[in-house]
């Protein structure tokens, strides 16, 4: 008899069938095209004062001053985790965005210019390496861009597939080319200030108060939030 689970299992050894492939091949859109102008689109930092922005980031953050990141969890339920982890770490004292995207659309307001919805229309805030758990990545200059929204199936957090692969391939790469000194100058910066055994006393350290499975996908986060951005 034929029940659903074996619905499930013939499915799952089947060939995916993906929108974005049928209307590349169909040449409703021009794929090479949408790439790569979208990536000439791209609004970001001047390269002339991504240096004096970036230092003002690490100024802030070594005098533990206007420390910004993204809250954590649904509807920022590990927010406090994050806070005290920072604290217990790093002896910071971190900010959470509530609205989550703030601190990014002013700093990208202000170094372009440009204004959504008010001087453009159908862009909207892109963190090009992720990391927004991570005060000195979140409003970092080579980290936010404005992107058209037309390619948010490729960049969105709910997008799959191979495209997603190659496009979010293509853009971290079209950013390292513009900002690769100040990428590099941050990879360094963590390098030294980064500890995955003391992540660990640290987490272990706040098991009671929030429990091991808690703590135990924050600790996942964390390491990718301090990973290196390698190319």
């Amino acid at each position: 008899m034929f029940s659903e689970n074996n619905f499930f299992t013939l499915n799952y050894y089947m060939t995916i069938k993906d929108s974005y492939q049928q209307l590349f091949d169909e040449n409703i859109i021009d794929k090479e095209r949408l790439f790569t102008r979208s990536l000439e689109m791209i609004i970001s930092c001047p390269i002339a004062t991504v240096d004096k922005d970036w230092n003002e980031i690490l100024e802030r953050w070594e005098t533990n001053s206007n420390l910004v990141v993204r809250s954590m969890g649904r509807q920022g339920n590990k927010s406090d985790i994050l806070i005290d982890f920072y604290r217990e770490y790093f002896g910071k004292t971190v900010i959470i965005d509530r609205t989550n995207n703030a601190a990014p659309r002013r700093m990208i307001q202000i170094w372009t210019g440009e204004q959504i919805n008010i001087t453009i229309q159908n862009y909207q805030i892109a963190h090009v390496f992720g990391r927004t758990k991570n005060p000195l990545t979140f409003v970092a200059p080579w980290n936010i861009v404005l992107i058209p929204k037309i390619v948010d199936p490729f960049t969105g957090h709910e997008a799959r597939g191979d495209y997603v692969v190659e496009y979010s391939k293509l853009l971290k790469d079209f950013i390292y080319r513009k900002y690769g000194l100040q990428i590099n100058a941050y990879n360094e910066y963590i390098e030294k200030l980064w500890d995955t055994e003391k992540l660990a006393e640290i987490i272990i350290g706040l098991r009671d108060k929030y429990g091991e499975k808690e703590l135990s996908q924050v600790e996942r986060q964390l390491l990718y939030e301090f990973e290196l951005i390698k190319m």
